[in-house]
């Protein structure tokens, strides 16, 4: 994947065990988020600014990388975004949306267990320009 848009900056490092690597792209665009991919031996996990996926080794009988790359691949382009909740100023739940027709549709979500609860709430949206929409997105649903 990263073959195909040469210009996209990105590091990759390894991590003391040496039992993973994680790569990880810049945002472009001061409204956009670092992305990262962490491969380990039992699973790939995909995300940026609080929200993640996981891809298991066994992916529901298909092929995580694929998947996870896709995931990657719309994080880093205008087709899906973070919406990020606060309570009090604090982020508690990050939930990453995709956009299809022109509507935003939550594709998942992340949050914490413990969070302000009575905090005034408010919400900030996080979204990259690095990459064009693919035409076809993939369905990561498993």
């Amino acid at each position: 994947m990263l073959a195909q848009f040469p210009d996209l900056k990105h590091s990759w490092s390894i991590d003391d065990d040496e039992d993973h690597c994680v790569l990880e792209i810049p945002p472009t665009s001061a409204d956009g988020f670092t992305v990262t991919a962490e491969v380990n031996p039992e699973e790939i996990t995909v995300g940026g600014h609080g929200y993640h996926n996981h891809f298991p080794r066994e992916y529901g009988g298909k092929n995580p990388i694929h998947y996870a790359l896709g995931f990657l691949r719309d994080l880093l382009s205008d087709g899906m975004r973070i919406r990020e909740r606060l309570a009090g100023g604090s982020p508690y739940k990050w939930n990453g949306e995709v956009l299809i027709n022109g509507t935003w549709v939550k594709e998942g979500s992340t949050s914490l267990v413990f969070w302000n609860y009575l905090g005034k709430r408010s919400e900030r949206f996080y979204q990259n320009h690095t990459l064009p929409i693919r035409e076809k997105m993939v369905d990561r649903s498993s």
